[in-house]
């Protein structure tokens, strides 16, 4: 919920939520009753003195998005889910075979030898393998690059790091797949293409997304996962809370 600018969310645990006014230039949740730390997560005061809090308020590390911001990004969440990212693998797949033949015949030593490749954020073929020489994928990226299809790899990637950021959106927190750090930066050490694909089709209709997503989950870092919740007084005492999802 976007109020006055900032992000509210109930957090596990508040009671009794009364009515909502604006206070020092944030949203601010008046409890019918004070809330005691025995009823929150800001825990109690040294000495078991119980605190009674009269407002709460989330914050969040950005702004976030209004109504029509947020009802255009889920629009464009599900293009990308039901159609964009489906067809990508469908192409992918279909390029595979000319991929996997021409690093057969540029790269001989490579066959029977595990090895995938994604796009780094300048366009160029990255590959990955434990069991290849530097200068052996080097070739490989070599050898894939001039199948001269770079720019389709290129508009994978942005396509998976658009997902994320809206996934997260503008208030920089998320509970699920948004609270990753995916960029184009970081994307080939995070993304394998031939994993991508071949994933996809092992899992059915919403595969793409599922198997994306899987490799964000195993490789990429947690970083957009906090809140603060914020406990005040009138006569100014509080207590902040940063919270980890």
């Amino acid at each position: 919920m976007d109020m006055n600018g900032m992000s509210f969310s109930r957090p596990v645990g508040l009671q009794s939520v009364g009515r909502i006014e604006r206070w020092d230039q944030l949203s601010i949740i008046t409890q019918e009753e004070p809330l005691t730390p025995a009823d929150t997560k800001a825990g109690e005061p040294e000495g078991n003195q119980r605190q009674h809090y009269d407002a709460f308020y989330i914050r969040t590390p950005g702004k976030p998005d209004s109504e029509e911001v947020e009802l255009a990004n889920t629009k464009r969440m599900f293009d990308i889910f039901l159609i964009e990212l489906p067809s990508k693998v469908n192409y992918l797949e279909e390029r595979m075979q000319d991929v996997e033949k021409v690093v057969v015949d540029k790269v001989p030593e490579s066959l029977g030898k595990q090895w995938d490749f994604s796009t780094d954020e300048m366009g160029s073929v990255v590959v990955t393998s434990s069991e290849l020489s530097e200068n052996e994928k080097d070739k490989i990226a070599v050898a894939i690059s001039r199948i001269g299809i770079n720019h389709e790899f290129s508009s994978i990637r942005d396509l998976m790091v658009e997902y994320i950021e809206i996934r997260r959106g503008g208030d920089l927190f998320a509970r699920d797949i948004g609270k990753y750090d995916l960029t184009q930066e970081n994307f080939s050490d995070i993304v394998y293409f031939k994993e991508f694909v071949v994933n996809s089709k092992k899992l059915g209709l919403l595969g793409a997304t599922e198997s994306f997503c899987a490799q964000v989950e195993a490789r990429a870092e947690v970083v957009f996962n906090k809140y603060t919740e914020v406990y005040e007084c009138k006569d100014g005492i509080y207590k902040e809370v940063d919270v980890y999802v």
